[in-house]
């Protein structure tokens, strides 16, 4: 009698190192080690969400906190500094807590008043896939693609909102690199 087993792979994420070095290859910039990890990136998507660093009654995280989180953000044209790239990734021990944390967000943002907020279902092949179009009376419009496949959300954001399939391009070369 043989005995099959298979890894969980879930308890195979990626370091949050290892996450920072694969957007800084996916990005070509910022180098691995200016890429926040953990709870900075978390605070950094929801910066970039809501436009600012300010406080406002509107946190992504709720009771699905990633175990594995790392946020690269850049400056996408040299003579706009309001222009900004950023590719994000958000590692769960469970497929449920990654769909509560992609859930969370939705609802977050239906209550949030940082800005107004547009969600877009995208189709796309991953478990789950949408497009946030964020505007603001003072700030430059932002554009945040979320994917979720399995254990990983997977988001790029861009201000002013850049082109859907780039943002998918670079989701996609991002979960092949999980995988």
């Amino acid at each position: 009698m043989t005995e099959t087993v298979t890894a969980d792979p879930a308890e195979n994420l990626a370091s949050p190192e290892q996450v920072a070095s694969m957007i800084a290859r996916v990005m070509e910039d910022p180098e691995p080690g200016e890429i926040p990890i953990s709870d900075e990136a978390i605070n950094g998507l929801q910066d970039a969400i809501t436009l600012s660093a300010e406080e406002h009654n509107c946190p992504i995280v709720a009771d699905a906190v990633p175990e594995v989180a790392a946020f690269g953000l850049a400056n996408a044209q040299e003579d706009n500094p309001d222009a900004m790239r950023g590719l994000a990734a958000f590692g769960f021990t469970t497929v449920e807590d990654a769909a509560a944390f992609t859930e969370n967000l939705k609802a977050v943002l239906e209550q949030c008043e940082a800005a107004n907020y547009e969600i877009a279902p995208l189709t796309h092949h991953t478990d789950e896939a949408f497009e946030i179009q964020i505007e603001s009376s003072n700030e430059p419009a932002a554009s945040v693609v979320v994917a979720r496949n399995e254990y990983w959300v997977l988001t790029a954001v861009s201000t002013p909102p850049a082109d859907l399939a780039l943002s998918l391009t670079q989701i996609d070369q991002l979960d092949e690199m999980l995988r």
